[in-house]
């Protein structure tokens, strides 16, 4: 099931334009590397295609909605509030099936606001970050709630949603983290740089091991 979704096709997407070479025009002293740029806009093809998907009438009348709610049952509650306060049931499907369409054409304009500004010069795409990062954690940890068998893509999404919108915050982590990391380790061994480069290097090989065996990425091993 997972290939059916071209999870993995995705993910070689990512990995490419992770793996590309930062470039900064001659004359701008800053700017944007262009695999970003390219990251940001494949991710945005990818929820408006599946927005698209979703614009279908089984989708929009909540009629997938239903069939996946029979299997567990896991909007029930969420139904019966609605009935409480007065939605009737036909009426509660329908939201649910435009709320995931609308909620990923959000994901997909903030997006491409990133994308087209990624300094954040305009107020709007300011405004999107927030909205982006909101509807997505919404709609992948919906996912994981609803218990789809999508394996980590979940994770991937909200892991680059966090990376897209939390503007500087989230690369600022990641990088306080791994300088913390570094000192602690040359606080350990001061006079064994070798020694620690040669661990490090192992370290990374056994994390490699781990990450083909564990995320799902058939036919590496």
């Amino acid at each position: 099931q997972l290939d059916s979704y071209q999870h993995h096709l995705f993910l070689s997407i990512v990995l490419f334009c992770l793996a590309l070479e930062d470039y900064v025009p001659e004359g701008r002293r800053h700017g944007c590397a262009w695999g970003y740029q390219l990251l940001m806009a494949s991710v945005a093809i990818v929820y408006g295609f599946t927005g698209i998907a979703k614009s279908s009438e089984a989708w929009r009348m909540g009629d997938v909605l239903i069939r996946i709610n029979n299997s567990g049952g896991k909007l029930d509650p969420f139904r019966e509030l609605a009935l409480q306060v007065g939605l009737s049931e036909e009426a509660f499907w329908w939201i649910g099936g435009h709320g995931v369409l609308v909620i990923q054409l959000l994901i997909m304009a903030a997006y491409l606001a990133v994308f087209f500004d990624p300094s954040r010069r305009w107020k709007a795409t300011r405004l999107l970050d927030g909205v982006g990062l909101l509807a997505a954690l919404a709609f992948h940890l919906g996912a994981e709630y609803l218990e789809l068998r999508v394996g980590w893509f979940s994770f991937y999404m909200i892991i680059l949603a966090l990376i897209a919108f939390g503007r500087g915050a989230s690369w600022s982590l990641l990088w306080r983290g791994k300088e913390r990391l570094v000192a602690m380790a040359r606080s350990r061994v001061p006079s064994a740089g070798g020694l620690l480069a040669l661990f490090a290097g192992l370290a990374a090989a056994v994390s490699c091991v781990c990450v083909l065996l564990l995320v799902e990425l058939p036919g590496i091993l």
